[in-house]
């Protein structure tokens, strides 16, 4: 299977689909009043409050805004802070273990994201751009300089960048975005990663920048496989097929000839040796690099073939 490019559509709106005011005061209430107990220690107290708050957010806010989650993060850290923790994933499968973030706080970002998903639906990429750097220096002056909520706003940052065919820096922004992700231990819980890596494959193909793109392979890897086992073994028999061509084009063909070993091994096991996939795959690029090999290193340091 290929690697294709998928540019990231994360959830930034922050519109209401029925905006019943009354409904969400209470919410906000309930929310402040469950931050407070919880800052004083007292999670079980906080839990009814929360849960009633998470409640009135799912039914008055629209799934695409970035203000509906703020009540399930409190109340998943409630419970992982009781060490429930299989309940605390349950409701936030991805920062229930990290610092929740109080909304009352980031109502001035959440907002001008909300802007700039306006301009990426009208295709606005530079206004996109101005908007997303305006909520970078609001999040960072809120939330530090190295909070995990930025990872989504370089993500976008490098969306634009990559529209405006400004790729130098569409990677610069897509590899802070994963390196947070990395920092807080999140790469393995949000299937954005694993798209803002193939992000940067693809660009850095088509920048001809074979470290780069190898180095963002190496880390697709253990990513694809947390994948179902099927798929699992087919992506990364294509993984280790497109490093091995990036280790031909930086002339390391030992490093080429070991993927695609390994390659020819997997799908060997994966599809059976009678398989004409697996023949083909074999007799062909394998003889074709030992050929490479012959005539680099000699016979004698590749007498195993």
């Amino acid at each position: 299977m290929r690697l294709f490019f998928l540019i990231l559509s994360l959830s930034i709106g922050i519109c209401a689909h029925s905006q019943n005011k009354q409904a969400l005061s209470k919410s906000d209430s309930l929310f402040a009043k469950g931050v407070e107990l919880y800052n004083q220690g007292n999670y079980k107290a906080a839990i009814p409050l929360f849960t009633e708050s998470d409640k009135i957010d799912k039914a008055e806010l629209d799934s695409t805004s970035n203000r509906r989650e703020y009540s399930a993060m409190w109340l998943g850290s409630c419970y992982y802070k009781l060490g429930d923790e299989e309940k605390a994933k349950e409701i936030d499968s991805i920062s229930y273990s990290l610092p929740p973030i109080d909304r009352r706080v980031t109502v001035k970002p959440d907002s001008i994201m909300s802007s700039a998903s306006n301009y990426i639906k009208q295709q606005q990429y530079k206004e996109a751009l101005n908007s997303f750097q305006q909520a970078l220096q609001s999040q960072r002056e809120l939330l530090g300089e190295k909070h995990y909520k930025l990872w989504n706003t370089f993500a976008h940052m490098g969306n634009c960048y990559y529209y405006l065919k400004e790729y130098e820096k569409a990677t610069r922004y897509w590899h802070d975005s994963f390196q947070l992700l990395e920092e807080y231990s999140l790469q393995y819980k949000i299937e954005s990663s694993t798209v803002i890596l193939e992000n940067l494959i693809h660009v850095y193909s088509e920048l001809q920048n074979y470290q780069a793109k190898k180095e963002s392979l190496l880390k697709v890897i253990p990513l694809y496989e947390k994948s179902p086992k099927e798929k699992a073994t087919e992506d990364l028999i294509s993984l280790l097929l497109e490093i091995a061509d990036c280790c031909e084009k930086l002339e390391e063909y030992k490093e080429e000839s070991s993927y695609l070993t390994e390659a020819s091994e997997k799908l060997k096991a994966y599809q059976g040796e009678n398989n004409e996939s697996y023949f083909r795959f074999s007799s062909v690029r394998l003889n074709r690099l030992r050929n490479k090999l012959l005539a680099n290193y000699g016979s004698a340091e590749i007498s195993g073939w």
